[in-house]
């Protein structure tokens, strides 16, 4: 079955080391983009006569969301507020539920990019980057 992007629910959370974070959806997101890249290492024994063999020995990922500032909604607050939050305040636990139930979890930390200004005409608008710390955690949705 194929879903619209706009089916994802976005949600985001303190960072919490024990115990549930709890979890605020963030509105207004007009758009997501994910980047993830892998580390290659690669090496050239000699019965492969000068060709190459590759691995895959690490992943990177990370998220571009932009959208709209929405003051009061407590997601949009929430991203909001690490405006000028350096090192472990711009921590953060982010959560996407796809439209068939299953979620990616992810610890990280989120770098604003643009929060407010622009022409008189415009809406504030904000864009920021979820850069995940480690390795994310795909859960899989209760079958009924």
């Amino acid at each position: 079955m194929v879903y619209s992007v706009s089916d994802y629910k976005i949600e985001i959370g303190a960072s919490v080391k024990t115990g549930e974070p709890q979890f605020s959806t963030i509105s207004n997101v007009e758009s997501m983009e994910m980047k993830l890249k892998g580390t290659t290492k690669a090496w050239s024994p000699m019965e492969l006569k000068g060709w190459a063999r590759n691995m895959v020995t690490g992943k990177t990922l990370s998220l571009t969301f932009k959208g709209k500032r929405c003051y009061g909604d407590a997601g949009n607050d929430f991203v909001a507020n690490k405006l000028l939050s350096t090192g472990s305040d711009c921590a953060a636990v982010l959560k996407i539920t796809f439209p068939n139930g299953d979620a990616l979890v992810c610890d990280g930390l989120v770098d604003i990019t643009s929060s407010f200004g622009g022409a008189s005409t415009d809406m504030d608008s904000m864009e920021w980057t979820y850069t995940v710390d480690g390795k994310p955690e795909y859960q899989e949705a209760a079958q009924a």
